[in-house]
């Protein structure tokens, strides 16, 4: 299954931020990374991906061979976005009641879905966390417990927009790891926007650089922190 995007744009009101996207995802279990500087659309493209957002023009296509699917009501139960900040969550719940509101906005069993988000839990040594209400988290307890309901829900595409900021040592490589974990499983597809480095060479299997709201180069491989940093360079130095 592949998601297709072509000559897609977006504004806000006048301000266009999305200029002809032309873009094909496969839904493999590679993690790709969004690499760009701030205001370049990395998030505004996530939350067109996401159903939350829909293009002003240009189209997005889901191409299946078995079935023939709109795409924005794909999205809506098949993708996950994960903002920046601490806003992955709803405050006053428990981790597992989080993921019990989710499953109605996703049309998911949760009770056939609680046993599999249990698993995860343990398999993230989350366990100590399901009952905790999420305002009463750490930061990084926080990006890993959006994590965890992302990947508990099955969702086909989990869209993460910066999910190290904040973080400290520790739970930066505890996220390296959920991440790298997500992608041994080898049935969901992530979209990591970041500005670190580490990060991104750590767990991306791919990259696509933004700038200014255009897509301006791909690297389908992984790559070392010295080659990503040099193709940054290369990608975003000042014309003229």
């Amino acid at each position: 299954m592949q998601i297709d995007i072509q000559n897609l744009n977006k504004k806000y009101n006048a301000r266009q931020v999305l200029f002809d996207i032309n873009l094909s995802i496969n839904l493999d279990s590679k993690i790709i990374g969004l690499v760009g500087p701030n205001g370049a659309g990395k998030s505004t493209l996530m939350r067109v991906l996401s159903g939350v957002l829909l293009p002003n023009s240009g189209k997005i296509k889901l191409n299946d061979a078995d079935k023939k699917l709109e795409y924005i009501q794909w999205a809506l139960k098949n993708t996950l976005y994960v903002p920046a900040g601490e806003r992955g969550l709803i405050n006053r719940l428990s981790l597992v009641n989080n993921f019990r509101y989710f499953c109605g906005l996703k049309n998911v069993n949760y009770k056939k879905g609680l046993s599999y988000f249990e698993s995860m839990a343990q398999t993230l040594e989350m366990e100590n966390l399901i009952n905790r209400d999420y305002d009463q988290m750490s930061t990084g307890q926080k990006k890993s417990a959006a994590l965890l309901n992302a990947l508990a829900l099955k969702t086909k595409l989990i869209l993460l927009d910066e999910p190290s900021n904040e973080l400290d040592i520790d739970a930066q490589d505890g996220l390296k790891h959920v991440l790298n974990l997500t992608k041994n499983k080898g049935n969901q597809k992530v979209l990591v926007s970041s500005h670190d480095v580490n990060l991104l060479t750590s767990v991306c299997d791919g990259y696509v650089f933004i700038r200014e709201g255009h897509i301006i180069a791909k690297l389908d491989s992984p790559a070392s922190h010295e080659d990503l940093i040099n193709l940054y360079h290369q990608s975003f130095k000042k014309e003229g």
